[in-house]
């Protein structure tokens, strides 16, 4: 009800007795409002449908105007999006031109935060996209981090590079704006309505090269990333070529015998056949434009090279040839482009270092073990303490494996009876990664190390001797601490 009621007080100010008929609804909140809402009474209904027919009607809801820029308020909830197409005008300010929402279906469901605050804008851009096609726009979030998601740079990867690709070919801008002033948005993606666009949303990278105006969306000629440029193919060369293919042949003349194909002439007078199943009309492509076709599908600059399934999945929905799919599989790779995008950069690799110890009791390792069976005394745990140069160890058994039991194992059985060490080095387990270890360890001027991640062998010594005395000891009560001892203790 706050998400409605604030969507309407932005435009307030075009709606004659406002608070008058809002009343029955801004009852429902504040201090005043009732712990559990009733079912809505007449006039709380009549209130609400009246303030959206207000919504959808002169002088609230503008017609558009060429010249004006266009600004996309886009909102995302958990399960629908929604956005208001506002426009500028001459006399200033905003005026809602188109109110749109859709609901979240199947996996979109479980999108992050920012996924679904992507797709919205996605979605509302590509949805009324009718508006500004040529124009550049202002898209207004509530979602500070979009601004740097939507540029394209060479990081991205997996569906929100899919989506910035999509969006490329549109001139915008994205604005924050913050949360207590978003309502607009926020009311169409939290409003539950019974007409919300279902349909999911169409963000597949589009086909530019053939189609019925004759050239590829406005493009004389499309140049793939080597220079090369391929002239866009127009709708009398794939007459004149299917009027010379011989398969093209045969269909018309299956047509003209009336027989059962799944065969048919487009309006333009194409050749084409209809998909088994969804439907859709292929183009029949002669032998003479397949290449071409190929060329053009997977070596512009606009689209980049799609992979071997994408490709294919894209062209079927359009073009039909026997043995398109293994054409299209060959094509991706011999294509050079196509190669260089699949190789990789080697990740920067740092080069193993050693830290031999020189001295006696100058580099100690620690390791636990268990748990075991609790012995009388309560212990189920083994803390091995080892000196890396002397290779001297101790085990000794502990009940609990917390950081202050550990401190006090190191303080009472190492620490009190010989000295202490220079480092420590323990694995990232987390009773040696919070801060009360390493502050124990700072008191002690003791600099506390831990092993690289997924490389136990950094602390190879510690982990040997903990399996040692884990497989072959019987865990008792530690005697008291000696000062200069060497004897191990269990």
């Amino acid at each position: 009800m706050q998400s409605f009621i604030g969507m309407c007080n932005v435009f307030r100010r075009f709606v004659s007795n406002f608070a008058r008929v809002a009343t029955p609804l801004t009852n429902l909140m504040g201090s005043t409002a009732p712990v559990t809402v009733a079912p809505p009474t007449p006039e709380q209904s009549f209130s609400f449908e009246e303030l959206k027919r207000r919504l959808k009607q002169p002088p609230v809801l503008a017609l558009p105007r060429a010249g004006h820029k266009y600004v996309p308020d886009v909102d995302a909830c958990g399960t629908r999006v929604g956005a208001a197409l506002l426009q500028e005008l001459e006399e200033g300010g905003l005026r809602p031109v188109a109110y749109i929402s859709r609901v979240l279906e199947g996996a979109e469901r479980n999108f992050g935060v920012t996924e679904r605050e992507c797709l919205a804008v996605v979605w509302a851009s590509l949805q009324v996209r009718a508006y500004f096609q040529e124009d550049p726009f202002l898209v207004r979030t509530d979602h500070d981090r979009l601004r740097g998601l939507l540029i394209i740079d060479g990081t991205a990867h997996g569906r929100l590079a899919h989506w910035r690709m999509r969006l490329n070919e549109l001139a915008f801008e994205i604005a924050y704006t913050p949360e207590q002033t978003h309502w607009l948005a926020d009311g169409m993606s939290f409003l539950v309505t019974s007409g919300a666009d279902r349909s999911s949303a169409d963000t597949y990278l589009p086909v530019f090269f053939l189609t019925r105006a004759g050239t590829a969306r406005g493009l004389e000629a499309a140049s793939d990333v080597s220079g090369r440029t391929t002239r866009a193919i127009n709708k009398n060369e794939v007459a004149t070529a299917q009027g010379e293919d011989l398969l093209c042949r045969k269909i018309v003349q299956a047509l003209n015998a009336v027989r059962a194909v799944p065969f048919l002439e487009d309006s333009d007078g194409l050749g084409c056949r209809r998909a088994v199943h969804d439907g859709a009309a292929q183009i029949v492509v002669p032998v003479l434009l397949r290449v071409r076709i190929l060329q053009l599908e997977n070596e512009t600059t606009l689209a980049g090279p799609q992979g071997e399934f994408r490709m294919y999945a894209a062209m079927r929905r359009y073009y039909y040839w026997p043995g398109m799919a293994a054409d299209v599989v060959l094509h991706v790779r011999n294509c050079a482009s196509c190669a260089r995008s699949r190789v990789r950069p080697l990740r920067a690799v740092a080069a193993l270092q050693l830290f031999p110890a020189s001295l006696p009791l100058q580099d100690v390792g620690t390791d636990l073990f268990g748990p075991l069976a609790k012995t009388a005394a309560g212990n189920e745990y083994i803390r091995v303490i080892v000196d890396r140069f002397s290779k001297l160890v101790r085990a000794i058994p502990i009940g609990k494996i917390r950081a202050v039991d550990c401190a006090y194992v190191l303080l009472a059985y190492w620490i009190g009876a010989y000295e202490p060490a220079d480092r420590v080095r323990s694995d990232r387990g987390p009773q040696f990664t919070v801060q009360f270890w390493h502050q124990v360890c700072n008191l002690l001027s003791v600099e506390a190390k831990m092993t690289t991640p997924s490389r136990p062998q950094t602390n190879g010594q510690a982990i040997i001797s903990t399996a040692q005395w884990g497989a072959s000891s019987t865990t008792t009560t530690p005697s008291t601490p000696r000062r200069r001892t060497s004897s191990c203790r269990r």
